[in-house]
């Protein structure tokens, strides 16, 4: 998940909240149901992430923070976004379960910018709960859409950054 993306995606739907006359006291004050869940995910994820910390336990790792997540989001269904959130998790898990850990799709990669043709014919490697695609099944939900930020989200991503909003 791009963090930058999210915290766009955050704001962008603060300010539309705003605009169509919410108020931030509401969000202050606002306990959603098992909300542990979803920072304890999302810390979890945020700390996979940065680490770039590798290989099967980081997979199941993230494997649990995402359940966590979706739990959370299945819990608080009836609030606005979360079915939205809850099919872009799903997409996210599919293929990391499917295939134990996201493929990325290597040509995204090189569309991005973060590595040349070159890099690839070399031998690439991706960190944290990921791995290179090759033929893995569902991996067009994997990280396939390059974006010119240098980065290369999946198509779960992009549902959950409209949930977000």
């Amino acid at each position: 998940m791009a963090a930058l993306l999210t915290i766009i995606a955050v704001a962008a739907g603060t300010m539309l909240g705003l605009a169509k006359g919410g108020r931030l006291e509401n969000a202050i004050t606002w306990r959603p149901a098992a909300w542990e869940l979803a920072v304890g995910g999302v810390a979890v994820q945020l700390l996979l992430r940065l680490t770039g910390w590798s290989g099967g336990l980081a997979v199941f790792v993230d494997i649990v923070s995402t359940i966590a997540v979706l739990a959370f989001a299945v819990l608080n269904i009836r609030l606005g976004g979360m079915v939205v959130i809850v099919i872009g998790l799903s997409l996210n898990l599919l293929p990391a379960v499917m295939n134990w850990g996201t493929p990325v799709r290597p040509q995204a990669l090189v569309s991005a910018g973060i590595v040349t043709q070159k890099d690839l014919d070399k031998g690439v490697t991706v960190d944290g709960p990921r791995h290179l695609a090759d033929g893995d099944t569902l991996g067009f939900l994997g990280e396939t859409i390059p974006l010119p930020t240098g980065q290369v989200i999946s198509l779960g991503d992009l549902v959950l950054h409209a949930g977000y909003v």
